[in-house]
């Protein structure tokens, strides 16, 4: 399922990625960053969020997307990844997400 956000949200540069890119604990000639607990198919689903709103999310990723969102405090995406997961709860997954959550 494909969750498209058809309203512009104001995306603030977040912490992050401000610290990362913007100061000298890189040098500038460093063009690869390494975030931890980032693979790099999430950061692609938030890179897609942030530049052209909309992101890809079914039952196979949305914990790792929302976590991945949580991390670089992402809070529209998290959002999406709430509401996808309360529309996708059922008997047999309940348990599955509480566990998660906690």
């Amino acid at each position: 399922m494909r969750m498209t956000c058809n309203f512009l949200l104001a995306v603030s540069p977040n912490r992050r990625f401000r610290t990362l890119f913007t100061t000298s604990l890189h040098t500038s000639e460093e063009t690869d960053i390494l975030l931890h607990r980032v693979s790099s198919d999430m950061m692609t689903q938030i890179l897609d969020y942030v530049y052209f709103r909309w992101v890809d999310i079914r039952s196979d990723n949305a914990r790792q997307l929302l976590e991945t969102a949580e991390y670089l405090w992402v809070p529209g995406v998290t959002e999406l990844c709430c509401d996808f997961l309360k529309d996708e709860i059922n008997v047999d997954k309940c348990i599955g997400i509480l566990q998660f959550a906690r």
